[in-house]
């Protein structure tokens, strides 16, 4: 009897181990899961933070490229430029203009060429397009200070051409009206020697008879 109770109490806590190490091993089981599932997030986050770096390199290369660029607008596309007009007016204009290009070429190529000797690699290309609204209003200011000169030595030239044909046909006008009045002045004459020539006769005849 006692031996069946001894085993009876044995036997209820080798079932209460048991169901106490299967509860654990299905806690092993999900916290392996969980793990996995951690590992698989970890490789998802690494893959991330690779692709995350292959941005950030694709980035700065394109910052690098975007300077570069940037660089070559400020202070070299200039001195191309300049010697692409440089070079075509060279080839169109006289001597003469040829010595005061000259001039301007050795001012303006030097001041490029100083900016190139102190470049840092640093552009400030924001600068650049703030100097050129200054040079086109300068630009705009000395073209219509030009047209206007332009226009008054126009206005000028067709008044004096008015004046001038208006000179012209005053002297025609009197060399006409001069040859008009010794026309008449001829006409005039003539017309009182046929009177005389006409009257001669009468005035003999008269005479004659008296």
């Amino acid at each position: 009897m006692e031996l069946r109770s001894s085993t009876s109490s044995h036997d209820h806590l080798l079932q209460s181990h048991t169901n106490h190490i299967n509860d654990i091993i299905s806690k092993l089981a999900q916290f392996e899961k969980e793990v996995a599932d951690c590992n698989s997030s970890i490789e998802n986050f690494a893959k991330y933070i690779d692709a995350i770096k292959g941005l950030k390199t694709k980035a700065e290369t394109v910052e690098i490229k975007s300077r570069t660029i940037e660089n070559y607008l400020e202070k070299y596309l200039p001195i191309f430029t300049q010697s692409q007009i440089s070079e075509s007016l060279h080839h169109c204009l006289p001597s003469t203009n040829k010595r005061k290009l000259l001039t301007y070429e050795e001012k303006k190529f030097r001041e490029m060429n100083n900016d190139v000797l102190i470049d840092d690699g640093n552009p400030d290309l924001q600068k650049r397009i703030e100097s050129m609204y200054i040079i086109l209003e300068t630009t705009v200011k000395r073209y219509s200070k030009s047209l206007a000169a332009n226009n008054l030595g126009i206005k000028f030239r067709e008044s004096e051409t008015i004046k001038h044909e208006g000179s012209s046909r005053m002297l025609k006008g009197r060399a006409s009206g001069g040859l008009v009045d010794s026309q008449q002045a001829t006409d005039r004459t003539s017309r009182d020697q046929k009177q005389n020539n006409i009257k001669l006769p009468q005035f003999v005849n008269s005479h004659n008879d008296g």
